[in-house]
This record gives C-alpha cells, sequence and structure tokens, in this order.
C-alpha cells in the first residue's frame, strides 16, 4: 500500500502537470489551431475553445510509473467518463470532442487502443467498453459502470464516438525538453536558458489567472506574440535585466581590481550606474561599469569578466 506522503506527491505532481502541460500543447498545436486558446478549469482539466465554445475537452491523468498500462476496467478510465457524463451532454453528437491524456500506455486489444488518433476502430471501442462495464468488479468504478450502461444504446454509441485517447504522453520531468524541442529554432542562440526561464516565468503568471477567473483563456496568437517579445529582449543592443539593485550586494564591486572594470562596447548612460554584460564574451562575472564612460576591454575586445545575456539595473 502507498504511503500517504507518496500519494500526497503524486496528487502535487498530478495538479502541477496540469499547470504545465497546456503550454506545451498549445506550442505544439498553435499552427493548426490558430484561431483557438486554452483554458484552465473551465470547461474540464484542459480545454480548447474557439469563439467562447469548447471544442475539445481534455482529461489529464499523470503516472510517475507508466510503464503499467491502461486497461478497459482502470480507474483513471472510468473516473473520466464519469466525469463527462456529469458536465456534457454526452449524446450530442455535435458536442466537443472528449480526450484522455495520459502518461500510460493502452494495453492491446482495448476498447481505449481502439480510441487512439491513429487506427480509430469505433465499433470495437464500444463493444469491449461495454463489456468492461458488465465485467469489472471494482467498487471505486462501480456507479460510472452503472450509469454508462444505463445510457440509451444510442446514446451511448454518439459518446463513445466522441472519445479520443492520447497515450504515452511526456512526463512531467520531461516537459521542459520538449517545449525547447518546440522552439528550437527560436531560441536565442547562447541564451537558451534564460529565455525558457522567462517563457516559463509567462506561462505560470498566466495560470494563475487563468484559475482566479483573471482571464478566460491564452490564444496561440497570445503565445506567439509572448515569445517573439521575449526573443526580441536578445538582441546586441536590448539584453532583458534579471536582477535589480535590491537583489544585488553592492560591495561587490569594492573587490574588484581597476584592471577588470570595463565599459567595453556598452556605452554609458550619464546619471546611471548599471551593473552588465555584453554578448560576445563567454566568461562568468558580471562587473560593474561607470557612469563617467568607457573604462576598457579585455583581450577579446569585449568587457572583462562579462556574462552572455545578463544585464543589471542599479
Amino acid at each position: 500500500m502507498s504511503s500517504p506522503s507518496h500519494n500526497a506527491a503524486s496528487s502535487a505532481l498530478g495538479y502541477l502537470y496540469q499547470s504545465q502541460w497546456p503550454l506545451l500543447e498549445l506550442l505544439r498545436r498553435s499552427d493548426q489551431l490558430p484561431d483557438c486558446a486554452i483554458t484552465l478549469e473551465l470547461y474540464d482539466d484542459v480545454a480548447w475553445e474557439q469563439g467562447g465554445t469548447a471544442t475539445d475537452l481534455l482529461q489529464l491523468k499523470h503516472h510517475l510509473r507508466s510503464h503499467r498500462g491502461l486497461g478497459d476496467k482502470d480507474a483513471d478510465l472510468w473516473r473520466t467518463i464519469a466525469a463527462w457524463m456529469d458536465t456534457n451532454e454526452v449524446g450530442d453528437p455535435d458536442g466537443p470532442t472528449l480526450t484522455l491524456v495520459t502518461t500510460q500506455t493502452a494495453n492491446t486489444g482495448t476498447a481505449v487502443a481502439a480510441l487512439r488518433p491513429d487506427g480509430r476502430d469505433i465499433g470495437e471501442a464500444l463493444r469491449l467498453l461495454e463489456v468492461a462495464a458488465g465485467e469489472s468488479t471494482a467498487a471505486v468504478s462501480a456507479e460510472a459502470r452503472r450509469r454508462f450502461a444505463a445510457l440509451d444504446p444510442a446514446v451511448r454509441a454518439v459518446f463513445v464516438s466522441r472519445i479520443y485517447l492520447l497515450d504515452g504522453a511526456t512526463l512531467i520531468g520531461d516537459l521542459d525538453a520538449e517545449v525547447r524541442r518546440a522552439l528550437k529554432f527560436v531560441m536565442p542562440r547562447g541564451h537558451e536558458d534564460t529565455f525558457i526561464g522567462l517563457l516559463w516565468a509567462w506561462w505560470h503568471r498566466n495560470v494563475v489567472d487563468l484559475l482566479q477567473g483573471k482571464r478566460r483563456s491564452v490564444s496561440a496568437v497570445d503565445a506567439a506574440v509572448a515569445i517573439d517579445n521575449l526573443r526580441d529582449q536578445f538582441t546586441r543592443d536590448n539584453l532583458p535585466t534579471l536582477v535589480f539593485a535590491n537583489q544585488f550586494d553592492p560591495a561587490a564591486a569594492q573587490v574588484l581590481t581597476p584592471s577588470r572594470l570595463f565599459g567595453g562596447s556598452i556605452v554609458a548612460v550619464r546619471s546611471t550606474r548599471s551593473w552588465a554584460c555584453c554578448n560576445r564574451c563567454s566568461r562568468n562575472s558580471a562587473l560593474p561599469w561607470s557612469a563617467e564612460g568607457e573604462v576598457g576591454r579585455d583581450q577579446h575586445g569585449c568587457p572583462s569578466g562579462a556574462v552572455p545575456g545578463l544585464a543589471v539595473r542599479l
């Protein structure tokens, strides 16, 4: 039996997954759905909508031990079916697509395997779900199975025809790598970590706003604009400000010798004092420059000890 702390950790990861996975979904499908937007906990765990109408409802299931296959009698499946029966007119053929996203992989020969986007067999999926509903003895899914079996046969057939399975989904620990892969031709070269960190910060701010009801959705256009704005911060003349005065100890400047002070390619601004860097030098420390003007370059022609991509505003 799992310990309470293990169960709590799994639940926490599940909620975190529901907030992070949609960014990857937004990046991957923005070309296919340019006029659509993603919502969180509005229609379902996650949903796509167009013109204020839901087009695809997604239930997300995350399991660390995803080597265990998904079967037709599993609690995850029947909890999802129950949730959709609670919140949808399941017999509406024009209703939104119903998608189960899971890190597990469907077992061969099951109804859920027959509901994948490729090789769909709705008739076989319906037959096998009816069999599972009648044969399973699991108490946790008893009510959901009873309700499913009690649906009018025509309604049940329409319901199953709207269900899709996306199995083998990216695990939470791999989401960052997949986001990077989706943006590999967009990320500023040499500043990938900083760029991705800023993108996740933008997304998490939007997640909080979505969950608080301060905004309804985030569209593909919203994401494209945000990415363009972030990318523009990494030009040679416009590096992002990452650290502010209250985060920096001015006493650190006192240990630097005059030979290490630099102005280099950074133009001094009168009446200001900053800590900054240049884009060309790969050294690993930020050094002060003065409002009085340039104070020297290193042997590379770059400010000595500069950190690529870092500007500190004082």
